[in-house]
């Protein structure tokens, strides 16, 4: 791995990391190689139609729970709202802007389920002051105004998405902390003790490198329904797969591991920030993944991210097995920039399509071998 440093006047230091292809240069090697054998699927989609009250801004991501669907809409006053899927109608909105400590920067939250507790979910802001709400379903649907008390956990460290492994430990996909080269913590709440695991994909040995390539990677994390506590990462820039798991004692095992090709990116340093860049030769990979007990379904963006960038979505799903095994292509009828299954449902996959007034499809995929 190289590393070079240009000292650029005025506007400070420029970082600059060259992403690695393992495989070499041969620029035709990316995760759909592995599936010219494998058997391709065409389906195609039913709409779910929306209620005026419904209609969808530029949605970060969104959940499937049953017949509800929770979306991270972030344009007004709330980071999420629910939706009925079976009426298209807003059932509520929840996770408000504002100051209070039981508000949120709505700009920077992330939610997942409890793996233990299907009854709750967290929602954790990532930004300062860093703190996670667990949220109850029951309360939630049912109170007029809910607003759980938060926790605060430690500013040397911070979270881009966590899982509720139980009642006392958070699980997430960690920023910077004192193990820079480090994926992964499992957050013991009640000491405050974080412990870390899975290196950051990289094949060299340049710490400086690891530490920004876990923040530029943009990991897409899913936990496997029924098991105990296992993974799957795909990266979203750059193409990374990544699946472990975690023991009783949360100690981290790395089951599985594939790096197709890792990000281009250079490091803007001056007086007033520090920032990542991603470079134009870049390769994009996951834009989504969604999971259920036997497979991954992971919506492929690649492998160029200027062309990425005018059309964020994408109707190529690659589906793995739990071993990173390629197991089938599916060809969805419409481009989707999000996807999602309910684990107690794993016969339905749902997608996010459209950028203005975004609209929810469905897709039968229990038919597809039949």
């Amino acid at each position: 791995m190289t590393l070079k440093k240009i000292f650029a006047p005025v506007i400070g230091v420029c970082i600059l990391f060259a992403g690695c292809n393992i495989f070499g240069d041969n620029d035709d090697i990316n995760p759909e190689t592995e599936f010219k054998n494998k058997q391709i699927y065409t389906i195609r989609s039913e709409e779910i139609k929306l209620a005026g009250d419904s209609i969808l801004f530029k949605p970060f991501d969104f959940q499937i729970y049953d017949t509800l669907a929770v979306i991270n809409d972030n344009t007004g006053e709330a980071g999420y709202s629910i939706i009925n899927l079976k009426t298209g109608k807003l059932l509520k909105k929840f996770a408000f802007s504002g100051s209070g400590s039981s508000d949120f920067d709505i700009n920077s939250v992330s939610m997942n389920a409890s793996v233990d507790k299907k009854s709750t979910f967290s929602v954790v802001q990532v930004n300062s002051p860093c703190k996670v709400f667990v949220y109850k379903w029951d309360s939630l649907l049912t109170t007029a105004v809910y607003k759980p008390n938060p926790f605060y956990y430690p500013k040397h460290f911070g979270f881009l998405n966590t899982f509720l492994l139980n009642d006392s430990t958070l699980f997430g996909r960690i920023s910077f902390s004192k193990f820079d080269n480090k994926m992964f913590g499992a957050l013991n709440m009640s000491s405050n003790k974080l412990l870390t695991g899975i290196d950051a994909p990289n094949p060299g040995d340049d710490t400086t490198y690891s530490k920004w390539l876990k923040i530029v990677m943009d990991d897409k994390v899913k936990y496997r329904p029924g098991s105990a506590y296992e993974f799957a990462s795909f990266s979203y820039n750059g193409a990374t797969v990544q699946i472990f798991k975690l023991d009783q004692d949360h100690n981290f095992q790395l089951e599985f591991q594939k790096i197709y090709y890792l990000p281009l990116f250079h490091i803007i340093k001056s007086p007033n920030y520090t920032k990542p860049t991603m470079d134009p030769g870049t390769k994009s990979g996951f834009g989504s993944i969604a999971v259920t007990k036997d497979k991954i379904y992971a919506l492929y963006n690649g492998p160029s991210l200027d062309n990425e960038r005018n059309d964020p979505a994408s109707n190529t799903i690659l589906v793995y097995d739990w071993t990173g095994k390629p197991v089938e292509k599916i060809k969805l009828d419409r481009h989707c920039g999000r996807i999602a299954i309910d684990e107690n449902n794993p016969g339905l996959l749902y997608g996010l399509c459209g950028e203005m007034n975004t609209h929810i499809v469905r897709y039968k995929i229990n038919d597809l071998h039949h």
